[in-house]
Order: structure tokens, then sequence, then C-alpha cells
């Protein structure tokens, strides 16, 4: 409601509510931002404080330290420092923890619903992995993640150029998994795939899908199904699934994770002009 208040003045003001602002990832990074041996409180708090340190004396206004679970000795920590707790989106992580096949991974509600929403649909579209798309397949499939983007205001940020996922497609450590309607070469949908060979995990972290096709959750559904199937092919471990719609990863066997980040702010007036959207 507050997100969706806050796009419609940003069609005629693009930068409102934005600033300058440190963080401890990017849009495009999950999981554990902050690496403290042991999770040693002594060692963070004397992180925290450099940090803090050389906040102060930039010209920057924000600073955030983001995805954190829950943890009171943090959360009393931070406090302290004066930084405000904000809970962020859901995370969603897929392991396979030595399972044999995808549906080990499931209860017997969610196998149900497997059943039901998605196996009876694995051949109404033809979905592929590539490590490369050609040119007008790489501009079909931003065009798509540009539909999502403009949907989406469950997370806000700006849109990516296309320079962006010019340099996925160059670059070996990025997937594209493309689906299409049988007997037509059309992509009318795409995850784009990070993937680490360090940790053995393969990272989903943006998706395109096209509007007007029918069975557009049919096709989201197959699409996070494929994603799982292919991250066993590769041998990968674990599939973070980022941020939102939990829901349908839920049901198809990912652990929901509470996600907080610490705020501090030098000026509050846009922290104030945003609690008024929620009025």
């Amino acid at each position: 409601y507050v997100s969706n208040k806050i796009e419609e003045i940003r069609k005629e003001t693009p930068l409102f509510l934005c600033a300058k602002a440190w963080a401890t990832a990017s849009a495009f990074s999950e999981g554990k931002q902050v690496y403290i041996k042991d999770d040693d409180m002594e060692i963070l708090e004397t992180v925290l404080d450099d940090l803090l340190h050389e906040f102060e004396n930039s010209e920057i206004n924000k600073f955030f330290f983001r995805d954190f679970e829950a943890n009171k000795l943090q959360e009393l920590l931070f406090l302290n420092k004066g930084l405000v707790k904000i809970e962020m989106p859901h995370s969603a992580v897929f392991k396979w923890n030595n399972l044999h096949t995808f549906t080990d991974s499931l209860s017997k509600k969610n196998r149900r619903n497997f059943n039901k929403e998605v196996l009876p649909y694995v051949n109404h579209f033809t979905i592929c992995k590539k490590n490369q798309l050609a040119n007008q397949q790489l501009m079909q499939a931003y065009q798509l993640y540009a539909q999502v983007k403009n949907k989406n205001t469950a997370i806000n940020n700006f849109m990516y150029d296309f320079c962006v996922f010019e340099k996925m497609n160059e670059d070996d450590n990025w997937e594209f998994i493309i689906a299409t309607l049988p007997h037509n070469d059309v992509i009318i949908g795409c995850v784009f795939c990070y993937v680490n060979h360090y940790n053995k995990s393969f990272n989903p972290l943006l998706i395109g899908l096209y509007d007007e096709v029918d069975n557009r959750l049919k096709l989201y559904r197959q699409l996070l199904y494929k994603t799982i199937i292919f991250s066993k092919e590769m041998q990968f471990e674990t599939i973070y699934f980022g941020l939102s719609a939990v829901f349908e990863k839920r049901k198809l066997g990912s652990e929901i994770f509470h996600k907080y980040a610490y705020v501090l702010a030098k000026e509050t007036f846009d922290l104030d002009q945003l609690a008024q959207f929620e009025n």
C-alpha cells in the first residue's frame, strides 16, 4: 500500500524519498552479508563502531546493516548504538541435503499441492537452461523482467539498465532458465541465475514473466520447479530463492527465513515523511 503511493509519485519525481546510503549488501546479494567469526559480539561491536565512525564523517545520510536473522544479543547491540530495526521481506532457501528426489523434500500437504498444481503442467511449456542468450533473446528476457519489476511493489528499487543484463550474458557465472510455448521461439519467462561454485549454491535473483500468457501462475510454478531440478543436475546443494513470493516457494520445499535490517539516519525527514503514508 505504502509502496504503491510512493511509486505513483516517482512517476513524476523519480528520486522522491531517495538518498545516498551505505549498505552491507547490494540489490543483487542475499544471505549473510556480515561475517563475524563465531558470531563474537565484541568483534561485531568493534566492526560496527569503526563503520559508524566512518559514516559520521561522511556526507552519506543513511547506513544499512542488512539481512540479519533474529538474534536478541545482536538486536540489543544495534539498538544501543542508535540504529532502528526494520523487518525485510522474507527469504526462501531450498536445500537438497542428500535427498534422492525432489518430492522427498515435500511435506504430505505440499506433495499434494505439487501433484495438483505443478506436475500436470510440466509439458505445457518448453523450459531449458542456457549459459548465454542471443541478443534478441536477451532483449526479450529484459522486457519480461521490466514487466515484473513494474508490477512488484513489494521491493522498492530502480529498474536495472539493459547493460547490466549484457554483463550477465558475458559472465560464465550466470545462467538463464527460459520458457517458451511448445513449437514457439518467443520467450514468455526467464529466470536470471547466478551460480556460486565456491559454496555450491544456485541463485535465481531475478525473473521475467509475460503479462498476457494464459495461466501465468502455472508458468511461474514451472520455472520455480525447473530451477530446483536444474540445480540438482548441476550438483548444487543450495538454492537461494531470493526475497518475496515466499508462499509458492514454501510449497516447493523451501525453508522461509525472517530477515531484518538495522538502519541509522543522520536526518529523519524522509523517515517522518514515509510514516505519513502509513496513515
